[in-house]
């Protein structure tokens, strides 16, 4: 059986413009500056809401959050889902 490691960074902010977000937390402004993959309305992800080949974001900091206008909490949950089928896929592969 494979281990798997991780980190999980839970946002508990409300939609923001990405762009003009000056005082986040040191770990988004590093994502932002190594990936350059933002617009003012978040990151900007695959439909997995894979950012790189090791960053998922699925919460509301992903451009494509939530374009069904699902409750924050179902649709948080949802793209959660989805990133881990896909990660559970790929760990699967090896």
């Amino acid at each position: 059986e494979e281990e798997i490691k991780s980190d999980i960074v839970v946002n508990v902010s409300g939609p923001v413009n990405l762009e003009d977000l000056n005082t986040e937390s040191s770990f988004i402004r590093s994502i932002k500056k190594e990936t350059n993959k933002f617009d003012k309305r978040g990151f900007i992800t695959d439909k997995n809401f894979m950012l790189t080949n090791q960053i998922y974001t699925p919460g509301i900091l992903a451009y494509n959050f939530n374009p069904s206008r699902q409750t924050i909490i179902k649709a948080i949950t949802n793209n959660s889902k989805k990133t881990i089928n896909e990660i559970l896929k790929k760990i699967s592969k090896h």
